[in-house]
């Protein structure tokens, strides 16, 4: 009994599994590790030995914290029918075939350690010699999956089976007991499906979000405004006025700051200007937040990049998400090597997110990494780690707020990022 437990205490510090869920509901593998058999025919000084088993498995995940598992499998049980026969003589085995339904439930869903519990059932075809009997199974057990990206994890378990049938040590006659046996599993599985940052594949894991995204600071989302061909003025007053000044600030400030990444000669100047007008944009947007929709005059005609950047963001900020959409789509299309060209696809990002279309939004998003200059990618990189937390993929908000923190230390959105990252 000491070299039995001692082999299964060295069997579970040099097994490993690997295994994923990654970004997919479907993950397929194999599985090796030992098997030692518990029998009711057991005497004083019979030589006891661990056999081995083997088997492939699918996993359906149905709930963030809970995956099914269809398992088949081929285990060796190892016995001694002769307690007088000398060492390495007398071993028998029994051959069994295994198909098995299991639940797992993980006890720490997020993060990279996550154990978990499992308990199933199913049957089996047992074969000693010529002799071929079947029978059921019952198990329950436990371990720990240490996931390493999105398709391959750790994994080391074990479970106690409780079968049906008295004959799996050698007995010709039903004993006083049932016999089981104790699996300790290893393996290597693959996701199917999943994705990567390499890729712009935005299909959430689960489509529950983990929690509600704070949007402090972003636009509300309430009913969007629309033009009337035959209005050329929507409005006047102090708010008509106050929005057409934050447009027009807004617009100059992206025309500055795509002027710092072009003129290296003016950094500091433009930085400053910058920075200047950043906190004047900060007020009018808490001014603007404060008062509501505000309805802005509408140009009768536009030329140039300016002009319809302008409009094009004079409707976003007046909720007319689909005209805006339009018009920077115009302008990627028209003006493409435009310094400006990464703002426009970042903004279309943003209508989309604040329509609440997040798979589209993160999609968009995703472009302006595309761009080899862009003022915008730390912008993008966190509205993207927003998306997928809306969509419920936590793991790919977890890589966007990461690369971010590490790509762009000194962004606006960092302390916001390291929030996020420290939630998930």
């Amino acid at each position: 009994m000491k070299g039995k437990l001692t082999s299964l205490l060295l069997t579970l510090l040099f097994s490993g599994n690997l295994f994923a869920q990654g970004g997919s509901k479907i993950s397929v593998g194999l599985n090796v590790g030992p098997r030692l058999i518990f029998g009711d025919r057991t005497k004083t000084g019979e030589k006891e030995s661990l056999g081995l088993g083997g088997g492939i498995f699918m996993n359906f995940r149905i709930l963030p914290f809970a995956d099914l598992s269809l398992n088949v499998g081929l285990s060796q049980l190892r016995y001694t029918a002769n307690a007088n026969a000398p060492d390495g003589l007398g071993n028998n085995f029994t051959a069994v075939g295994t198909g098995d339904l299991t639940a797992n439930f993980e006890i720490i869903s997020k993060g990279m350690f996550r154990p978990y519990i499992s308990l199933g059932g199913g049957a089996m075809v047992f074969r000693r010699g010529t002799s071929i009997d079947n029978g059921y199974a019952y198990f329950g057990g436990g371990g720990f999956r240490i996931h390493l990206n999105q398709n391959l994890a750790l994994f080391l378990g074990s479970d106690y089976r409780l079968t049906t049938t008295d004959r799996l040590d050698g007995g010709a006659e039903e004993g006083t007991a049932n016999d089981g046996f104790l699996s300790v599993n290893s393996g290597v599985v693959y996701s199917l499906g999943g994705g990567n940052m390499s890729e712009p594949n935005v299909i959430a894991d689960e489509r529950a979000p983990f929690y509600e995204v704070d949007d402090m600071g972003d636009y509300d989302t309430g009913n969007v405004a629309t033009y009337t061909p035959a209005d050329d003025v929507y409005g006047n007053g102090d708010q008509g006025k106050d929005m057409t000044e934050y447009v027009r600030l807004k617009s100059r400030l992206d025309e500055l700051a795509a002027d710092v990444d072009s003129r290296e000669g003016e950094i500091s100047k433009l930085r400053k200007k910058v920075k200047n007008s950043k906190g004047q944009l900060t007020e009018m947007e808490r001014q603007a937040a404060g008062k509501g929709k505000t309805r802005l005059p509408r140009k009768k005609s536009m030329s140039g990049f300016s002009d319809i950047y302008q409009q094009a963001l004079a409707n976003m900020y007046n909720k007319d998400y689909t005209e805006a959409i339009s018009l920077f789509r115009l302008l990627t299309q028209q003006f493409p090597n435009h310094s400006m060209a990464s703002s426009c696809q970042y903004w279309v990002g943003q209508c989309y997110f604040e329509m609440k279309k997040y798979q589209e939004a993160a999609t968009e998003f995703y472009k302006v990494l595309a761009f080899t200059k862009s003022l915008k990618k730390d912008d993008a990189l966190f509205h993207l780690g927003k998306s997928y937390l809306q969509m419920g993929s936590g793991d790919r908000a977890r890589e966007s707020f990461l690369r971010l923190m590490k790509d762009y230390p000194g962004s606006e959105y960092t302390v916001e990022a390291k929030g996020y990252v420290a939630r998930l």
